[in-house]
């Protein structure tokens, strides 16, 4: 191909490019009912949220989101029923407190729209840490006894004095983990990385790490949980749906159970 040809088939092209629209593909919404509850150990029911999402153009107002025509109930070791009554912002608690009690196993029973509901966790007893390390204060690790049924996370924070709220702390937790394989009796958890303007004398000496359990039912959750989340390559695929814990049509959410063990001074 001559010189002048080949330029003028790449102007061709390139103007061609620019008259490309650009095409809008509507997605098409359906509701679905979202379910968040978090049932710590030794702490009071904070209740249920029930939820609705909203479309993508639609600005989120709990007003709107909110479902208060729900009819719900737990049941907590299979045999005591417990009502939920709407309070506010679409949340359902008992008419009285109730303490989360280790080892106890909740199930959560609900009806909305002609929608059935229902989950199941059991809370468990704070996790037994036998060892901590500090990794070269690049991130906190510990050694707990391991529970078949639980999983563990940790995060790590700074305390400028002991009865203070942590002035930084982890943003998340770096992965959540059931038994070794090696040690069936034994899980290996650590910390999200200390950032390095942190690494100072003065906050390494106020370093402390926190261990959660879970019922076991939160590590394919936290597993999947970022698969909603934009893809920047357009050439890559979603990850899959998210794991949650909540069974029904349209239903999505978590009620799970966590109990968190003292919190132990880095080493």
């Amino acid at each position: 191909m001559r010189k002048g040809s080949a330029l003028i088939f790449i102007l061709s092209f390139l103007i061609a490019c620019e008259n490309i629209d650009l095409i809008e593909i509507e997605i098409d919404f359906v509701e679905q009912v979202v379910v968040r509850a978090d049932l710590v150990k030794d702490s009071l029911f904070q209740g249920v949220a029930f939820t609705k999402t909203l479309p993508l153009k639609e600005e989120y107002q709990i007003e709107k989101a909110e479902l208060t025509n729900v009819i719900a109930y737990l049941k907590v070791n299979y045999t005591q029923i417990i009502p939920l009554h709407y309070s506010s912002d679409g949340i359902y608690k008992p008419y009285y407190d109730l303490n989360v009690t280790g080892g106890n196993t909740y199930e959560l029973f609900a009806e909305v729209n002609g929608k059935v509901i229902y989950s199941i966790t059991r809370v468990p007893n704070e996790p037994e840490v036998t060892a901590i390390n500090n990794a070269n204060y690049n991130f906190l690790e510990a050694n707990i006894k391991a529970h078949p049924d639980e999983v563990y996370g940790s995060f790590w924070f700074i305390k400028t004095s002991p009865n203070s709220e942590p002035s930084f702390k982890s943003l998340d937790y770096h992965s959540i983990v059931g038994a070794s394989n090696l040690n069936q009796n034994l899980a290996f958890t650590r910390t999200t990385d200390i950032p390095d303007e942190l690494k100072t004398s003065y906050f390494l000496e106020r370093l402390y790490i926190q261990v959660a359990a879970f019922d076991k039912a939160y590590k394919e959750f936290f597993k999947t949980k970022d698969n909603n989340q934009p893809i920047d390559d357009v050439f890559a695929q979603g990850g899959g749906p998210i794991n949650w814990n909540i069974q029904g049509e349209n239903v999505i959410g978590l009620f799970i159970g966590r109990a968190n063990s003292k919190i132990f001074k880095s080493n």
